[in-house]
């Protein structure tokens, strides 16, 4: 785990900072099994401090930040990230980095670009449900309850069905794509004849891949990773979206109630994913996962389904590249 510890209003923190935080450090791990690695402090450019507990186990991590806080508490903040946590974040950041995303954000496709990318997700996207179904299956048949009620939660959101399996006046995930696509002049008969890219084509073979495994780490892994990385791509495609199609998403004083209803029912696609799994989807499911990362095999596995998720989104990105 690494924790990042800051000055309370931007204050930069010092040698002498470093020295009381090592003093707090030292009477925390007070038995010689505390921890496999010596914890590390390193000064970081934007004035913070990087504390690095490798090796350690949660009961000592919460010693260190407590008899941290107890020296300096009133001077500092704290912001920890697991292994978990900083993989999402590396991915992430490397998957919203890249250039077609970063050309699509700015409005710089034309409208055959975009119906070309708005087709191949299309395709790409098309066995999440699945993947939710599998990892429902192998939590319940791993005995991880509060795993597969949480995907199952997810499940149900996608298909537009409350707690007791009742429809939503909101509809189907699936009937918020076909007003996205409706708007964009993609019809259902376009969406059933999509020749895919060699991304699109390896990204549905690794969650494929993914199902026939049966691994519950692994394919919730890669369900965590989707759920934190989604708001980040989802906002770099309603920049572009906006930009590129003002007349069908974008609100105007001269719009009608008519209109107005039109351009909701097209949004809503992406909006609400973004609010949603940044919100509610990726915490909830995040939380669960908190009680594997002392199980070195679980979180090895969930750590390789976050990287295979990742690596898969970025290979169909830069398939786009060459459109």
């Amino acid at each position: 785990m690494q924790v990042r510890i800051r000055g309370r209003e931007g204050q930069e923190l010092d040698r002498e900072h470093i020295q009381a935080i090592q003093a707090a450090i030292s009477l925390a791990l007070y038995k010689p099994d505390d921890f496999k690695e010596e914890p590390v402090v390193q000064k970081q450019d934007d004035g913070s401090l990087l504390l690095i507990l490798e090796g350690v186990g949660a009961n000592t991590r919460q010693r260190i930040i407590d008899s941290i806080g107890s020296f300096l508490g009133s001077d500092l903040e704290f912001s920890e990230f697991t292994p978990i946590q900083l993989k999402l974040k590396e991915g992430t950041e490397t998957l919203i980095s890249n250039p077609f995303l970063e050309k699509l954000k700015r409005g710089e496709l034309t409208v055959e670009q975009w119906h070309t990318f708005a087709k191949q997700r299309y395709f790409s996207a098309q066995t999440f449900e699945d993947l939710l179904e599998a990892g429902i299956a192998a939590a319940q048949n791993g005995g991880h309850h509060f795993i597969a009620e949480e995907l199952m939660s997810n499940l149900l959101d996608e298909k537009g069905l409350n707690a007791q399996g009742e429809a939503l006046k909101l509809g189907s995930h699936e009937s918020w794509r076909q007003d996205f696509y409706l708007a964009l002049s993609i019809d259902q008969r376009a969406l059933e004849n999509i020749q895919p890219l060699p991304g699109s084509q390896n990204y549905l073979d690794v969650v494929e891949e993914l199902i026939r495994t049966g691994d519950v780490f692994m394919i919730v892994g890669a369900i965590l990773m989707k759920e934190y990385s989604i708001p980040y791509e989802f906002e770099s495609l309603k920049a572009g979206r906006d930009l590129t199609f003002p007349e069908r998403f974008v609100f105007a004083p001269e719009d009608s109630l008519e209109q107005r209803q039109a351009k909701s029912r097209a949004r809503r696609y992406i909006n609400h994913h973004i609010n949603h799994d940044r919100h509610s989807h990726y915490p909830k499911l995040e939380r669960e996962l908190f009680r594997f990362l002392d199980q070195p095999d679980a979180l090895a596995k969930i750590i390789d389904g976050i990287d295979l998720m990742g690596r898969s989104t970025l290979e169909f990105y830069k398939s786009l590249e060459q459109i």
